[in-house]
């Protein structure tokens, strides 16, 4: 089980992907890029030596970074689906959000 830290860490590790996958959906990409399942990026972090303000003021930052991005996309680009590989499903933007934000 991990800590408050390790959670928040985890989470914040995930922002660079879900703005990948932003970016690579706008692009018009067939695919996205696959998450790393064994969470290697937050078992080696050490989130637990940080201190957890630290942690949460660093995801609201990233998270800003995307909602950003977000505010900026045309209705045009809610169209686009690729493939999301784990689940082999298609997603479109609208979907995307949905999940990192969950």
């Amino acid at each position: 089980m991990w800590s408050i830290q390790e959670n928040a860490g985890y989470l914040l590790g995930l922002e660079p992907l879900w703005l990948l996958r932003v970016e690579e959906l706008l692009a018009g990409r067939a695919e996205l890029t696959p998450a790393d399942l064994e969470n290697r990026r937050t078992h080696e972090a050490n989130h637990d030596a940080a201190a957890l303000p630290d942690l949460l003021r660093s995801f609201l930052r990233a998270r800003g970074v995307l909602t950003c991005r977000l505010d900026a996309v045309d209705e045009e680009a809610l169209a686009h689906t690729a493939l999301r590989p784990r689940l082999r499903v298609l997603m479109s933007l609208v979907d995307h959000t949905k999940v990192c934000g969950s």
